[in-house]
Formats: structure tokens, C-alpha cells, sequence
């Protein structure tokens, strides 16, 4: 599972760990997809130290499909998960419409990065954020 990088505004007193992994419906990874098939991104993040405690807000998770020799881009997001404070482990899937992309004829390739951004508690964003490189992820027609 790729891992990435996690910027803690307090790094004596924060740290956190994100990976993500393509997956495919059964939630095996990979990186080759058929068109209309369902595929997403399993994300799990973990924040600690001595002020994960005393943290409030919510997260906000995307998944960015940057197509390769392509100007095209797609974002993808899922609704905003609350912050558990007693906890600090989170895990998230975003799913991938089967219909968003479309290979016809030849496979496209695209490369997917998982961001992670802290919002605090009126909704605005705040200092810390993460996001992992996922790889390249081949679509090719049925």
C-alpha cells in the first residue's frame, strides 16, 4: 500500500501516517480497470501525539485522476468525515463511478493522488494536510 506524506502543524506534539490503495470491487488491489467496472481508493490515516485529543472539526478527502499526455482531470470527493478525537484512526473508501471515465478504443492511463485536508470547526480550512501518490492506474475498454 502506498504511503505519503502527512504535515502536522505542531510536529512535536502531532504526527500522522496516510496510505491509500487502488482497489477493486472485491477490495483487491490494483492498477488495471476495465471501463464501467467499479474500482476506488481505500484510505487510512492515523493522527497522534499529545494534542490529537484536543482537536475538533472534520476531514476532507479527495481522490484527483490526472490523465497521463491528457489535459484531462477529474476530482472525485466523498462528504466530510468528523474528526474522532478519542481515536485518531481513520479509514475511508472513495469510490470511482464505473461511468465517470470512458476508454474507447485505446487504454487510457491516469494518475491517481489522494489529498487529505483538516477543517476546523466552522468549516474552513486548517493547518495540517496529507496526500499520497497512488501510482498510475491503466483504463482500458471492454
Amino acid at each position: 500500500m502506498p504511503t505519503g506524506h502527512f504535515q502536522p502543524p505542531y510536529p512535536l506534539d502531532l504526527t500522522g501516517e496516510i496510505s491509500a490503495e487502488i482497489v477493486d470491487t472485491g477490495g483487491s488491489p490494483t492498477d488495471v480497470v476495465r471501463t464501467g467496472d467499479n474500482w476506488g481508493v481505500d484510505v487510512r490515516w492515523i493522527l497522534s501525539g499529545n494534542l490529537q485529543a484536543m482537536i475538533g472539526g472534520s476531514w476532507r478527502l479527495r481522490l484527483t485522476l490526472d490523465e497521463l499526455g491528457a489535459s484531462t482531470k477529474e476530482l472525485i470527493t466523498i462528504p466530510d468525515l468528523p474528526l474522532t478525537p478519542s481515536n485518531g484512526d481513520y479509514a475511508a473508501s472513495i469510490p470511482v463511478d464505473p461511468n465517470q471515465l470512458q476508454a474507447v478504443g485505446a487504454p487510457r492511463l491516469f494518475r491517481a493522488l489522494v489529498t487529505l485536508q483538516y477543517l476546523d470547526l466552522d468549516g474552513r480550512p486548517g493547518p495540517m494536510a496529507a496526500y499520497v501518490d497512488c501510482g498510475v492506474v491503466n483504463l482500458f475498454p471492454r
